[in-house]
């Protein structure tokens, strides 16, 4: 429980919301890049796109999670953690999205990382451009994965600066 005290504190401490690298700001910068791929990817390049809210939110949501899986891994475990970070969500992310390729076309190894962000992000984006936008095509889904996802590693990264900032302090 003295976790969750300390995440309180964070996002309660007024140093973290202000200037250039408080939390507004950085929030506003992934909405607004976000955003701004999906209406260049509609109106610049004339993607065909069934539910242009949808592909935002699937942006937006998966920006954050992406962001902030990284973070906390980079946090955590410094260059060691970017490395895994990339593993996760390019490497062996792009693969087991199964965008590209089918999941009947996949070795063992791919299908067994299935839950890794980038899955989530593909199959909310094929809702969104092919399916109306619609939850039962795999929207919703994949938007709460995502979502659990954010939280899970903001989360994780609070938890991993507490860790090292306390190994700091003891050294």
């Amino acid at each position: 429980m003295e976790f969750l005290a300390e995440l309180a504190a964070w996002f309660t401490d007024p140093a973290n919301w202000q200037g250039a690298d408080g939390v507004p700001n950085r929030a506003f910068q992934h909405v607004w890049y976000s955003l701004a791929a999906v209406a260049t990817a509609k109106w610049l390049v004339g993607t065909q796109m069934a539910s242009v809210g949808g592909a935002a939110l699937v942006s937006v949501i998966g920006a954050v999670a992406l962001s902030q899986l990284t973070l906390a891994m980079i946090t955590g475990f410094g260059q060691v953690g970017l490395l895994v970070a990339v593993l996760a969500t390019t490497i062996f992310g792009v693969p087991t999205a199964r965008g590209v390729y089918p999941a009947e076309a996949l070795p063992g190894f791919f299908e067994a990382l299935g839950f890794l962000p980038m899955r989530w992000i593909v199959d909310g984006a094929r809702a969104a451009f092919y399916f109306d936008g619609r939850g039962s095509a795999g929207l919703t889904g994949s938007l709460v994965v995502l979502g659990l996802y954010a939280i899970g590693a903001v989360a994780v990264g609070v938890l991993l600066a507490r860790i090292s900032e306390r190994r700091a302090e003891a050294a």
